[in-house]
């Protein structure tokens, strides 16, 4: 078994609060901390990944005991808020259990140079497309979080899978298209 790096980002749609504060942006913010809290809650259970920490931290606001110590931290995610056209996002670092044999992520190629003939993996993006195994395990990757997070926000709350950089290869925004 081996652990492979991963960073997803998800896009999601927080919720204001109530109308009793003052200030929309305090609000705004506080409810993507709280979903970042239930994501983080939901993915420690999952078995085939590792969340990594400290990876970010959201306050929880509950008890500042929970997490280990009195700052009341909650590890392995961070949130960002919507940024011109770039979505509010929750990011998500850790490790994806693996059973794979290590693999070069693209698939050999040829290449003749100076009267030799040359044989090696591909080592740009923009001229292969990374080998089927690192393919499926994308799309397992993808599956397990989208069913934690189903299983972690409340009912009504949107989101989507945005990118997902896994072992040094991006999908989703300005990368490959997810697998399926």
């Amino acid at each position: 078994m081996k652990f492979v790096p991963f960073t997803a980002h998800v896009r999601i749609e927080p919720r204001y609060g109530s109308t009793v504060m003052k200030s929309k942006r305090l609000e705004y913010w506080r409810d993507m901390q709280k979903l970042a809290v239930f994501a983080y809650e939901e993915l420690i259970k999952q078995p085939s990944i590792n969340i990594a920490t400290p990876g970010g931290g959201q306050q929880t606001s509950a008890s500042g005991f929970q997490y280990g110590g009195m700052g009341g931290m909650t590890p392995g995610t961070a949130v960002k808020p919507q940024i011109g056209q770039s979505p509010s996002q929750l990011m998500i670092t850790g490790f994806y259990h693996s059973v794979a044999k290590n693999i070069q992520p693209y698939p050999e190629y040829t290449v003749f140079a100076g009267g030799e003939v040359l044989d090696g993996p591909g080592a740009h993006s923009w001229d292969s497309i990374p080998v089927v195994t690192i393919n499926d395990e994308v799309a397992d990757l993808k599956a397990v979080l989208i069913d934690a997070l189903t299983l972690a926000f409340p009912a009504g709350i949107p989101f989507s899978i945005f990118r997902i950089d896994y072992s040094g290869i991006v999908y989703g925004d300005r990368g490959y298209t997810f697998p399926r």
